[in-house]
């Protein structure tokens, strides 16, 4: 494995033992190095322990709850050791520093003197060197603990975002968006972090400045006091500046919040907008927000660039008037000691007046994020759950009630109208409560009441006695293990476990997926069918044996004989549940007469409450709902035939959403190996950063530009040389001949002109690299953006958000704001260090071992600094989406525990690569003080030899040496470390795209197409993925021209994948599928997904006005909207705000009921208006007459459409044309109803008989 010859046996040349030891190295220690550096975590650097000191802090400064919380101390206190040892070690790197200069000073003196004694000149070199040699390794050791505060820091302050998250009041939750607190704990946090890593600037410049002005009045007496007079006239100009770019800053961030919110909302539904052909539109939305963030940059650059400029230049100009003043008005002689004694300390200056501008612009980003953590940590929590007691249920007798609200009004603001009024209930324990009403009556904002998830605006708290359970109306489910979904926070039973999953109807799902219950689960279930999702999710209530159930509905994602099952073994007074109070939120009617008490509510009233019995006697349940939910009355199917003649909407009232509401719906069927994850590892890059990156951002920035940029950084190195130089030249002749006035003038012109120039080119290279920003972070973000849009679907399914939320918030933000400056600033340091590195190296084989070894370990790390911060956003995202369910079950401590461990991880990694960095510039010390000593040495003994000018010239630049040199491979290290930000970037903008969106010329569909709107499957097959199995075999029927299809068959028979083979969200392995002629793989999607329209079972919307979520391409008029609306029963709805169709929807549509946002897709399918309709489920969350009547409406509006129906309610496609009925991805029987219905034998017909219809 390692190399066969010893090195040691060897000499030590560039030619022969450095490519074997790279080698060497590069094969066997660097693949291990990310194993060796994840081994420890000091208990200091853990994230539990900062967040401890956090809280203490808090609690100790924040008394008053509702005032703005004081952040500074808790920041302080958080980190104040580090901070303090950070800031003394910096204080001896300050005193170190401005020791050189001085003797310099003594060594020019000594050079100057003939008669001086060699060891004098000896002892000078020592001394300095020792002085160089202890400002670096107190340097270095100051950053690296002012690097522990950054991380302590960092994770406390994400530990309280998240745990605010958590607590946050519906009026607080509906100002911030999940992109706004992605951007919070992304960048923020960063922010903040990044200010403390260099906060010792604050002090340490205004002291390297006194103690600069007072070495320079030793050597220029009044002269040196022009560096303040300077000072005073540009301070006016940059505290302008600086306030400028503070506002730029601010209004970039709220931007960059839109942008982020818009960025989620489009990953959360990209579903919908392939299935709709909405990615232009959304893309064009979210670019142009970023043009808007992109052009705040840019100005913001722009003031950012003129202070930079300034203080760059403020060394070299001051160096230059002093010069003056001290030639033309003190009349001595300007000598080499004056002059590099001067020009030491003036160098020494300019890394003060450098990092001030740096430091400020820091400390403006800073202050920005701080005012907005704090004002997210500031913002109104829910009133901690007052509303719940603690004590067992057990000692609490029969006859007493358990929940109860005594006359109480709720809303969802404190502002606004109440939503819930005048409430009054009382819930005896163990009973089944149900509540029922039509979509809107509030029936989940009850629920939502009794977890203190709503304003009491009236009348006192609900509450609880004991623990509760929840079952969210949209299933919450983690990305692990279905076993560990279920499990959940409690301690694994088998028995227990056996009997809650057969209870649920689990186990026959189980025996679907390739590891039965340990198989991953994907981000939000995405490999589970709807009915699944709600299984898993009632299957965690039931697991969790809580005191009480609040269940929003779990029985209408499920097919009718399975709630019937579920409600017999889980709800009904029978099942697990039974001993229990449960509070269930329900449009399943027929289950009613088992309940014990029922609640019927409208327009957030209730309206009456009592049994079954008493409510029927008053009549409060209408005679047709009565009627219907009678589920022991059995028909024959000669009964069931003539009655769908005679009546089309008289129909079975079981509920049931659709069981398939994403793509991976029927992956079932696709059995993979036992043990292999949905969810792949992260891909990680090795080696070094190709070159094709680098050339892949320069092209980005402009060839042309960055040639221009080079040209720049060499020009102003060479005026900054050459000024320096000349000093050289202008001091010999003072020492040979007596100066004179036009000699003085002459020499200072020529200097002056050197300084001229010098700012002229940082001043073009400045705004060259702003502009190189701003074409590179536009291309960047559209490619990305561009590419991740034209992904299959199949890509989200394996892809958790939180990796690609990384890219477009971590990474671009990098791109954005950190490369451009690292860029310059390389390339500055690199024409100037690489010739002297080129020296070392060549005289010493082993530097470039250690150059190189720290490379590839600072840009592993760096690799993996990315990769462990995805799993950071995906639990802050999945978090976000089931924070009710986490608050509800009190589990919010072990959520924070597992954060912990993610950013544990993260940390790790960071710490680690700090560490490196504090390695590298200690060596690279080391090396360049044993070469500075080298040449100082030579200088003492050749005294006689050199002039003072000269040697002071020299040893100017070798002193600099160290500093430059560990600079310059810190911003080696830094460009390449950060442009794998670009790597990731470019990785996600060259993923596999699906088939192009518009069609070409020759395929291009007539604009009236499809006119006729015949469906052909023609032995079609087709899977998710390609190294799957295929999910439709050998499909062949076809569809006439305004036929209503129904398509049935149980889980995972491949009903949804019809539905997704006709948009082409999967593509064809054989076989076609033709639409009045024309094979649809041959024209473009969106000239295909444009003519169909389809109403899902998941009704998804968009944060933004209602016109937005009907009409993105802005098609329509007022009139042809409120036509829609008012046919999908929302005009009176949305005629009660002021806004009409510019009415605010919510992230998610959450400030609508589900029953609402179906509506609102329905309404969506009615503007759209296509030939082809395809139905999954529409209406599983309206109550019986809203059913009714869009059942109504669709017949109506779609008479002449061609509909196909995936019909999971088997009475609602009794009275189609035609029935498909599927079974592991083939056709098993197709025709009329009535025929199969008449057909005993048919696998219809005992579909037909499990839904109770025969």
């Amino acid at each position: 494995m390692f190399c066969n010859t010893p090195i040691w046996n060897q000499s030590m040349t560039w030619d022969s033992n450095v490519p074997q030891l790279t080698q060497c190295f590069q094969q066997t220690i660097l693949p291990i190095i990310p194993m060796i550096i994840m081994l420890f975590l000091l208990p200091y650097d853990c994230s539990r322990g900062s967040y401890e000191v956090f809280e203490k802090a808090n609690q100790k400064y924040n008394t008053n709850s509702l005032a703005n919380i004081r952040l500074l101390p808790l920041i302080f206190w958080t980190a104040w050791l580090p901070y303090i040892i950070s800031a003394l070690l910096r204080m001896l790197c300050i005193a170190s520093n401005y020791s050189q200069p001085y003797i310099l000073g003594k060594l020019i003196d000594y050079i100057s003197y003939r008669d001086s004694q060699l060891w004098h000149g000896i002892y000078y070199a020592v001394i300095y060197c020792f002085f160089t040699l202890c400002s670096r390794l107190s340097w270095s050791h100051s950053f690296n603990y002012s690097s522990l505060a950054y991380y302590r820091v960092q994770s406390a302050l994400t530990c309280a975002l998240y745990n605010k998250m958590l607590r946050l009041s519906p009026m607080s939750r509906r100002e911030y968006t999940t992109g706004d607190i992605n951007n919070l704990m992304g960048v923020d946090v960063s922010e903040i972090c990044s200010f403390l890593n260099i906060m010792t600037n604050l002090y340490a410049i205004p002291i390297s400045f006194s103690i600069g002005i007072f070495l320079l009045w030793q050597q220029l007496g009044p002269s040196s006091m022009t560096i303040i007079v300077v000072m005073l006239f540009v301070c006016p100009f940059t505290t302008y500046a600086m306030r400028r770019y503070s506002c730029l800053q601010k209004e970039q961030m709220s931007l960059k919040d839109k942008r982020m919110a818009q960025i989620s909302e489009i990953l959360n539904n990209i579903k919908l907008l392939k299935l709709f052909g909405w990615e232009k539109p959304f893309m064009e939305r979210l670019s142009k927000v970023r043009r808007q963030e992109l052009w705040k940059l840019v100005k913001g650059k722009v003031w950012d660039c003129s202070i930079y400029v300034t203080f760059l230049s403020l060394p070299m100009f001051i160096a230059g008037i002093s010069f003056t003043m001290f030639t033309l008005v003190s009349g001595q002689q300007f000598n080499a000691k004056n002059a590099f004694v001067s020009l030491a300390v003036y160098n020494l200056l300019r890394g003060p007046l450098t990092m001030f501008p740096i430091t400020i612009t820091y400390l403006l980003k800073a202050i920005v994020s701080f005012r907005r953590i704090r004002k997210f940590l500031s913002s109104e929590e829910l009133d901690n759950y007052n509303n719940c007691n603690d004590n067992c249920v057990d000692s609490i007798h029969d006859n007493e009630c358990v929940v109860s609200i005594h006359n109480s009004s709720f809303g969802w603001s404190s502002d606004d109208e109440p939503i819930l009024k005048d409430i009054q209930i009382n819930i005896k324990k163990g009973s089944l409560v149900a509540i029922v009403g039509r979509v809107g009556a509030g029936k989940s904002s009850l629920l939502s009441s009794l977890m203190g998830d709503m304003y009491c605006m009236s009348g006192n708290q609900p509450k609880i006695n004991g623990s509760v359970a929840y079952v969210p109306q949209t299933a919450w489910i983690q990305n692990m293990t279905l076993r560990n979904n279920i499990v959940f926070v409690s301690e694994f039973e088998s028995t227990k476990y056996e009997r809650v999953i057969t209870a649920c109807a689990l186990k026959t799902d189980f025996d679907l997926l390739p590891a039965r219950d340990l198989s991953e689960i994907g981000e939000k279930g995405i490999n589970l069918s709807g009915g699944q999702k709600h299984r898993v999710s009632l299957a965690r209530a039931v697991y969790q044996d809580t005191d009480v159930y609040l269940l929003d509905d779990p029985l209408a994602a499920v097919d009718a004989h399975v709630a019937q099952h579920l409600f017999q073994h889980v709800i009904g007074p029978k099942g697990l549940l039974r001993r229990k109070t449960r509070l269930l939120a329900t449009h399943n009617i027929h289950f009613l007469k088992d309940t014990d008490y029922i609640i019927v509510m409208s327009d957030g009233r209730i309206l009456d409450s009592g049994t079954y019995d008493e409510l029927s006697d008053r009549s409060m349940l209408s005679e047709q709902i009565l009627k219907n939910s009678d589920d022991n009355k059995s028909i024959t199917s000669e009964d069931r035939v003539s009655q769908i003649s005679s009546s089309k909407v008289k129909r079975k009232l079981s509920k049931q959403t659709s069981n398939i509401s994403h793509i991976s719906s029927d992956i079932n069927d696709n059995k993979e190996p036992i043990g292999q994850n949905l969810i792949d590892e992260e891909y990680q890059q090795f080696g070094s950063v190709k070159h094709t990156v680098y050339l892949d951002y320069i092209f980005r920035c402009g060839l042309w530009l960055s040639l221009l940029e080079c040209i720049l950084c060499l020009l102003y190195n060479v005026a900054q040389v050459g000024g320096n130089y000349w000093l050289t030249i202008w001091t010999s002749n003072n020492s040979t001949e007596i100066e004179t006035t036009s000699d003085k003038t002459y020499y200072l012109s020529i200097y002056l002109t050197f300084f001229l120039l010098n700012a002229l080119f940082v001043t073009c290279s400045q705004l060259t690299v702003t502009l190189c920003n701003y074409k590179s972070s536009t291309i960047l973000h559209k490619d990305i953006l561009f590419c991740v849009l034209r992904t299959p679907l199949s890509f989200f399914d394996t892809t958790p958000l939180g990796r690609i939320i990384n890219r477009f918030n971590r990474d671009l933000d990098m791109i954005d704001d950190r490369i451009p400056n690292c860029l310059q600033e390389f390339i500055h340091q690199s024409l100037y260090n690489i010739l002297i590195l080129i020296i070392i190296i060549y005289s010493n084989a082993y530097m470039i071992i250690l150059i190189r070894l720290y490379l590839w370990t600072s840009r592993q790390l760096n690799r993996l600094n990315s990769i462990t911060r995805s799993p950071i956003y995906s639990h802050f995202n999945e978090s976000i989406s089931g924070a009710v369910s986490i608050r509800v079950y009190r589990v919010q401590q072990l959520f924070v525990k597992r954060l912990q461990k993610l950013i544990d991880i993260n940390i790790n990694v960071e710490r680690h690569k700090y560490s490196a960095q504090m390695w590298i510039e200690i060596w690279i010390a080391i090396i360049g003080i044993a070469i500075t000593f080298s040449t100082a040495l030579l200088i003492v003994l050749q005294k006689d030899n050199i002039s003072p000018g000269l040697a002071g010239f020299v040893l100017m630049y070798t002193f600099t040496m160290v500093n430059n040199i560990s600079w310059f491979l810190k911003m080696t290290a830094e460009l390449e470390t950060q442009m794998v930000s670009v790597e990731r970037v470019r990785e996600y903008s060259q993923l596999n795209s699906e088939s192009e969106w518009e069609s070409s010329d020759s395929n291009k569909p007539l604009d009236n197409w499809p006119t006729k709107a015949w469906i052909e499957f023609i032995d079609y097959s087709a899977s998710y993925r390609p190294e799957l199995e295929p999910v439709l075999k050998n499909i062949n029927f076809r569809v006439e021209s305004g036929e209503k299809v129904g398509i049935v068959g149980r889980t995972g028979a491949g009903k949804s994948s019809i539905t997704l083979a006709l948009f082409r969200i999967i593509e064809p392995k054989t076989g076609q599928i033709i639409i009045d002629g024309i094979d649809i793989t041959k024209i473009g999607l969106h000239d295909l997904r444009s003519k169909l329209t389809i109403i899902p079972q998941e009704p998804n919307l968009f944060a933004g006005t209602l016109r937005l979520n009907l009409d993105p391409f802005e098609e329509y008029s007022d009139q042809q909207m409120w036509t829609a609306l008012e046919r999908s029963h929302l005009k009176e709805f949305i005629s009660q705000s002021s806004d009409g169709l510019l009415y605010e929807i919510e992230e998610g549509g959450n400030n609508l009921s589900a029953g609402q946002r179906q509506l609102v897709c329905l309404a969506r399918a009615l503007l759209r208006n296509t030939r082809i309709l395809i139905l999954d489920e529409a209406t599983a969350a309206c109550d019986l007459e809203t059913d009714l009547l869009i059942q109504s409406t669709i017949k109506e509006e779609f008479s002449d459409s061609t509909v196909l129906t995936i019909a999971h309610r088997l009475n609602t496609v009794l009275d189609y044309n035609k029935i498909i009925v599927l079974d592991n991805g083939m056709i098993k029987e197709m025709d009329s109803p009535d025929n199969l219905l008449r057909d005993s034998d048919s696998l219809f017909y005992s579909l037909a008989k499990e839904f109770g219809i025969v």
